[in-house]
């Protein structure tokens, strides 16, 4: 709809920018009751909202619900400022040409742009959702409310135009009887919404009867599955508790075996050796421990990224399984929402099967986490093979150290004081390398977790993806019973 209240005025207010139109006092009351009359109407047409203060038992009935109240809303708010703008030119003795058609054209405007954006897909939703009766009602309802909107715009174009006259002249254009057809038309909208409220309060009633749950992001599971999900963290702490006790046995053995080598520190010629052991063993005991947070870290993550990813295929999973189930539950709301004289019988003979399908999917992702975790052991024994191997190094690094004590410093032509430099230069050269072996060692457990941690996340999506399928593919063709049962009753 275009309006040409924008040229009209501005033709009028070059012309005569000063004229004002004179309204009579029944015209005056005559848009004041009507206004008023208006308003009631609109009060009418949201009551019935209040049946659909609902919890929604499909997707169908809340789409449904939500098509209704959006018609009913928008109707009302627009129509509430139109008849506030009638009010306006009502309430002053007198008023300029240009104020008459700012007062009310945008109502005007806001109620052609609503029948021309939005009222369509409202009503293509209703007769998708509810049938063909009930959406022809609110079809016929809105073109109602439109076309009288439309004369009753004409009406103000007409009163702008300057048609008007201070004297009453008896072609004045009814203003405030076009405000009766619009509350006419509304009244009827009305009687379509109040249906359609106790159709849909109805069906979601007959739903909730029917032990249909209200839809949920993901999948309920029960207690079991949590269960597992708490037996991942006593593998991680495990897997973390083997690194630190290594890592500390470590520094233990390193430390001891340089300790055994203060025998030799009252010796001016291998002090400086004793010290460089000291100074090297320092250092592999602060190399360590800075990278301590990120190794622990490394482990964590590698078991975190499992569960995350089942948490997640569960989620994905979880939607499409809902998505089948919806689907199946709202081709029964849909025969409540359209009347469909099968929707009794079809609900009794078809909702156990819905309703049934659910146990038993949560009882396979139930296994598919139980046998999961049984292969979590495997994670942490690669972790623990890199550590063994760790820890035996070390063990052997330090007796290599210790056994640098077995010479005697007091033997004939200082052979025992030149075997013990020997072996404390040879020593003390190796140590100052085996920071990086150590650290080598270390940055395996990455690649050991990551290795492991994708194998754990393929097989446990592929599992829980693969039940999840299973039980989509029985409600679909559940579906399809109950899309047969609405035309033969069966």
């Amino acid at each position: 709809m275009r309006w040409l209240l924008v040229g009209i005025v501005c033709c009028a207010v070059s012309h005569a920018h000063s004229e004002e139109i004179g309204a009579t006092q029944s015209l005056n009351r005559k848009l004041e009751s009507n206004a008023k009359l208006l308003r009631s109407s609109l009060d009418e047409l949201v009551a019935p909202l209040g049946k659909l203060d609902l919890k929604f038992r499909t997707p169908a009935i809340r789409k449904a619900a939500d098509s209704v109240t959006g018609i009913a809303r928008s109707v009302a708010d627009i129509g509430r400022k139109l008849a506030d703008g009638f009010d306006k030119i009502a309430a002053r003795r007198t008023e300029s040409v240009e104020n008459v058609a700012e007062t009310v054209s945008s109502p005007f405007d806001e109620l052609a742009q609503f029948f021309a954006d939005e009222a369509p897909g409202h009503v293509a939703n209703l007769e998708r959702l509810m049938g063909g009766v009930s959406g022809g009602e609110f079809r016929t309802a809105l073109e109602g409310v439109n076309k009288a909107s439309e004369d009753s715009s004409k009406a103000v174009d007409r009163l702008t135009r300057g048609a008007l006259k201070s004297s009453g002249d008896p072609t004045t254009p009814d203003v405030g009887s076009s405000l009766l057809k619009i509350r006419d038309q509304v009244e009827v909208l009305a009687r379509a919404i109040e249906s359609s409220a106790s159709n849909i309060m109805e069906a979601n009633s007959q739903m909730e009867i029917a032990g249909l749950v209200a839809p949920l992001i993901d999948i309920p599971f029960d207690p079991k599955v949590w269960f597992e999900f708490i037996l991942f963290d006593f593998e991680v702490a495990a897997a973390v508790d083997r690194y630190q006790t290594t890592v500390r046995n470590v520094h233990t053995d390193l430390s001891a075996a340089v300790r055994r080598l203060d025998i030799f520190a009252q010796n001016k010629d291998l002090q400086p050796l004793i010290e460089s052991h000291s100074e090297a063993y320092t250092r592999i005991y602060y190399e360590l421990t800075n990278r301590n947070q990120t190794d622990v870290a490394t482990i964590q993550r590698g078991f975190e990224s499992i569960r995350t990813n089942i948490s997640d295929i569960m989620n994905i999973t979880g939607t499409q399984f809902y998505t089948e189930m919806h689907a199946a539950e709202d081709a029964l709301a849909t025969m409540f929402l359209a009347r469909n004289s099968f929707a009794a019988q079809c609900s009794r003979n078809h909702i156990p099967s819905i309703t049934a399908s659910l146990a038993p999917l949560q009882g396979e992702i139930v296994t598919c986490l139980s046998r999961e975790r049984l292969h979590l052991p495997r994670l942490g024994e690669n972790v623990n093979k890199v550590l063994q191997l760790l820890q035996t190094n070390n063990v052997d690094f330090a007796a290599d150290i210790s056994s640098c004590t077995r010479f005697p410093l007091a033997s004939p032509n200082d052979q025992g004081l030149n075997q013990a430099r020997g072996c404390l230069e040879t020593n003390v050269d190796e140590l100052n390398q085996y920071g990086q072996l150590l650290s080598s060692e270390l940055d395996q457990l990455q690649t050991v977790v990551q290795l492991e941690a994708d194998a754990s996340v393929f097989r446990t999506n592929l599992c829980i993806k693969q039940s999840t399928n299973e039980a989509a593919s029985l409600l679909k063709g559940i579906q399809r019973t109950i899309n047969r049962c609405a035309v033969t009753g069966m």
